[in-house]
């Protein structure tokens, strides 16, 4: 079985923490983050299908314990941080040059966390999170899968230091290039806007905002046929 095949595979399969593509002659490593339901806002396999025309290793990590990447994930360690070593290594064991990381909703958490503290060359997140901590939550209404984010403010394995993306992308990834991604319109859109506006202050972020689409904007993106020119721009 070739290894992007099996590649495919583990990304179908929903109870899979890892799906690694190593097999491609590139310095590049793309890293994609699932957020609730271990999903990238389509289907994974549409979305790494998009990707399949660029040549560059490729990591899907799927946060199974649904706790916004808090907790343990099989195989790659304890936290955050254990998540951090694993790619770290993988990185090292791959000669990999430059990282780019992407992810959406809690995915796109994620992937701003991760790729600060993996330094990552770029980062894209659509429509993502960027407080996690329930005083934050409660104090700007962001009523959103409370469950969520109790399992991962919670988890033993938590880092307070990482609930507010803003504190950390001001003394973290001081070298990585962040896009992000949002619509305003509806409920979760207003708040997909907050937590995007906050962090328009920081000199290496820059906002991408849409008039349309909502919390669903990585749809709207793929049916417009720009999924795949942001992709092109991320990996080029």
């Amino acid at each position: 079985m070739s290894e992007t095949r099996e590649f495919y595979q583990d990304v179908e399969d929903m109870a899979a923490p890892i799906a690694t593509d190593f097999s491609p002659d590139s310095s590049t490593l793309m890293v994609t983050f699932g957020g609730m339901a271990g999903g990238v806002g389509i289907p994974p396999f549409e979305f790494f299908k998009i990707t399949a025309e660029f040549a560059v290793k490729r990591l899907f990590v799927r946060d199974l314990a649904q706790s916004m990447s808090h907790r343990s994930l099989p195989g790659m360690g304890r936290g955050p941080d254990g998540v951090v070593r694993w790619i770290k290594q993988k990185a090292v064991e791959q000669r990999i040059e430059r990282i780019i990381v992407l992810g959406n909703s809690g995915g796109g958490y994620a992937s701003l966390l991760f790729g600060a503290l993996l330094d990552a060359e770029r980062t894209y997140a659509f429509s993502p999170v960027t407080f996690i901590g329930p005083v934050a939550r409660f104090i700007h209404g962001d009523r959103r899968a409370p469950k969520l984010f109790l399992r991962a403010t919670l988890s033993r394995d938590a880092c307070r230091d990482y609930f507010d993306l803003q504190s950390v992308l001001s003394k973290r990834g001081l070298g990585t290039e962040f896009h992000i991604y949002f619509c305003g319109v509806g409920e979760w859109g207003r708040l997909d806007a907050l937590h995007a506006n906050r962090m328009a202050a920081l000199p290496n972020v820059h906002l991408h905002p849409y008039d349309e689409g909502g919390h669903q904007l990585v749809k709207l993106l793929r049916d417009r046929g720009e999924l795949t020119g942001i992709l092109a721009r991320a990996l080029e």
